[in-house]
């Protein structure tokens, strides 16, 4: 099953497919996920208070001012509550998908997702966290259950199928 996708750019469609698209899918069951289970997004919640102090003044449809006033000490604290909140969403947000890769596509779609992530030192706290758990998912527990030869667990595995 392929996806277009409105390129914005003009170059024409873009076109998902194979595990791309399955990725594509699994992030729009988490945007359906925060909507059900009544979850922050901090994206949303940031844009909100950006609404705040910015306003847009249209001039006779023939261009737009941007103002931007300064930050009361409330919304510049809101503000970083926010930003650490966005990382611990994020955070989220890849294991959730993760684990909905897994349980609907298995676990090489998530191995496919898992490359999207960085790993050591200079990787952003929510790949961090995602490689985290990563560790710890064998291919077993994936929707088709199967075990796989560089499974860390191959050799004393009691779930061999």
């Amino acid at each position: 099953m392929k996806l277009g996708v409105k390129n914005f750019m003009g170059n024409g469609p873009i076109v998902l497919s194979g595990d791309n698209f399955k990725i594509f899918k699994a992030y729009e069951a988490w945007e359906n996920h925060v909507i059900k289970d009544n979850i922050k997004d901090a994206f949303k919640e940031l844009g909100k208070l950006h609404d705040e102090y910015t306003y847009y003044h249209h001039n006779d449809n023939k261009s737009t001012a941007i103002i931007i006033d300064d930050m009361t000490d409330e919304q510049k604290a809101r503000q970083k509550e926010l930003e650490e909140y966005r990382s611990e969403f994020m955070a989220k947000r890849e294991i959730w998908t993760g684990q909905y890769i897994l349980d609907t596509y298995g676990y090489n779609t998530l191995t496919t997702f898992a490359q999207s992530h960085r790993q050591g030192e200079t990787a952003e706290i929510y790949d961090r966290k995602f490689w985290e758990w990563f560790e710890h998912v064998l291919p077993c527990e994936g929707k088709d259950g199967q075990c796989q030869i560089f499974c860390p667990n191959s050799q004393e595995c009691n779930n061999k199928n």
